[in-house]
């Protein structure tokens, strides 16, 4: 009942708002090129974002294909580093040994 009652005092806004079919019509048209112009901009934005989304994923993938690349450089500096340190110290035992017999 109430949705009635809704349509029909919508008509009679609509029909005093305007003074002819014509004015009427002309106005729904500007309505619907405001709507269709809207629309058209929203999907420009839309695809704007897109676009944007899609650059970030393909940069966020270089940085961690860059990011697992420098992790195992560090690893093997790690590894080449603790190689080191064994070869210092394999060096030191003789050294200190000699230096034990000169004493």
């Amino acid at each position: 009942m109430n949705i009635q009652r809704e349509a029909i005092f919508s008509r009679q806004r609509m029909s005093s708002r305007f003074h002819s079919k014509q004015e009427r019509d002309d106005w729904i048209n500007k309505e619907l090129g405001n709507i269709n112009a809207g629309m058209i901009k929203q999907r420009e934005q839309n695809g704007k974002l897109l676009k944007y989304i899609d650059d970030r994923s393909k940069k966020l993938d270089n940085l961690n294909k860059e990011l697992n690349r420098k992790k195992e450089s560090v690893e093997k500096r790690k590894i080449n580093l603790e190689e080191f340190k064994l070869r210092i110290a394999n060096l030191k035992t003789p050294k200190e040994q000699f230096v034990e017999t000169r004493k």
